[in-house]
């Protein structure tokens, strides 16, 4: 599966308890498990019209998972999958 050609926002199904930018973070974190390293991920703009979400959900989700280790994001350039290892970060957020 390649990011730029998927459309995201047919395969990302966000539903369970909590704000939709959870759900979504959940959504992407079991989709990203089955990518490479380096795929980019749909802008934060691309994938709110998808979804039909605001951009504040996607940037939300985004940001989390670059917390937990799922996703480089660099200023100005793409979000990409960041795998450690063999496997993409698989620990969840301490609370």
């Amino acid at each position: 599966m390649t990011g730029s050609q998927t459309n995201w926002g047919v395969l990302l199904e966000l539903t369970g308890p909590g704000p939709k930018h959870e759900q979504l973070a959940r959504a992407l974190r079991k989709a990203i498990r089955g990518l490479d390293d380096g795929v980019a991920v749909p802008p934060s703009r691309q994938l709110a019209a998808d979804l039909g979400c605001s951009r504040w959900v996607v940037t939300q989700a985004y940001a989390q998972l670059v917390a937990e280790g799922y996703l480089d994001g660099r200023t100005g350039s793409a979000t990409r999958v960041r795998r450690v290892g063999d496997a993409v970060a698989a620990r969840p957020p301490a609370r």
